[in-house]
């Protein structure tokens, strides 16, 4: 089964493979005692877990270059982010 589209079409969106395989070991993790630390994923490969962001961000460089690869903070919910647009977009003429 493909994962989701991206809104062109065609092509899958980035990380997908990685965001769902995070969702499936949340609660392991948790369990674990990895809550708050920030786990590397590319694909179904675990790197490790690290302390902060900048740790497992170069960790994950120093892995597999310049990307893709999904950095995550282990969290019992996923922060949401709002993006509110606060002026018109300008049209290409």
């Amino acid at each position: 089964m493909k994962g989701p589209q991206s809104p062109a079409g065609g092509h899958e969106l980035p990380l997908t493979a990685e965001v769902a395989y995070f969702h499936r070991h949340r609660a392991e993790w948790i369990a674990e005692g990895r809550l708050g630390k920030w786990v590397v994923l590319k694909g179904e490969e675990v790197l490790g877990f690290f302390a902060s962001f900048a740790e497992a961000y170069a960790a994950g460089s120093a892995r597999f270059g310049p990307g893709p690869f999904l950095v995550k903070c282990v969290q019992e919910k996923d922060d949401v982010a709002i993006i509110k647009r606060t002026r018109p977009f300008l049209r290409a003429r």
